[in-house]
């Protein structure tokens, strides 16, 4: 069901990454699976010429250039302005790990460094989760169980 509803643009490694661990998390949370595109690194252009999904999932760099700004739901790993930010990355002695802001929540993810994943598709993942109605507080639990 999730794979006829998403489109993921970008670099093929990582969009691989964000749909496998959308997946999983699947298996263990409630989701309401919207038509949605997710673009990745720079293919903000690509998405945006063949696409009428429903959603627009971007980078939060990349909002100003949307004459629809109502469709976007966005991703940053600096900027708090975005919908799902990543925050405060650290390199730690066996994870990297950051806080993820949505709104007036915040709680860390931890992401173990003999994992495939990084902040990057980790936060990417966390903002189609939150777009599809997750709680940010279930999103947290799931992604630092399942990446354990």
């Amino acid at each position: 069901m999730i794979t006829d509803k998403l489109t993921i643009y970008g670099e093929n490694s990582k969009a691989e990454l964000v749909r496998k661990l959308l997946l999983q998390c699947s298996e263990k949370l409630s989701l309401s699976v919207a038509d949605t595109v997710v673009c990745l690194d720079d293919s903000f252009e690509e998405a945006l010429e063949s696409t009428d999904a429903q959603h627009l999932v971007i980078d939060y760099k990349y909002v100003e250039k949307l004459i629809e700004k109502d469709r976007a739901f966005t991703y940053s790993l600096s900027d708090s302005r975005a919908d799902v930010a990543a925050l405060n990355i650290q390199q730690r002695t066996h994870s990297v790990c950051f806080e993820l802001l949505n709104g007036s929540f915040m709680s860390r993810i931890f992401i173990p460094l003999t994992n495939e994943h990084t902040p990057y598709t980790v936060i990417v993942t966390c903002c189609v989760l939150i777009l599809w109605s997750v709680p940010a507080e279930k999103i947290v639990e799931t992604i630092n169980e399942l990446l354990k």
